[in-house]
């Protein structure tokens, strides 16, 4: 069964070409540190090890 998409808005969308033609430019690319390619298995014992083998006194962890 198809239901089909209704605008109920009253409001029309409004466009500032200039404000477009200001951010119509390429911008940085998003990369996650260390690259895509550098990425491989990582088991929990590996986890583990990385954790035991840390300097960082402050204890700092990123997850992505």
């Amino acid at each position: 069964m198809s239901h089909p998409i209704k605008n109920t808005s009253k409001m029309a969308a409004k466009f500032d070409a200039t404000l477009i033609k200001r951010y119509d430019v390429p911008g940085p690319r998003y990369t996650s540190y260390p690259t895509a390619l550098q990425f491989g298995s990582f088991t929990a014992a590996d986890f583990d090890k990385a954790i035991i083998e840390s300097t960082n006194e402050n204890g700092d962890l990123f997850l992505n």
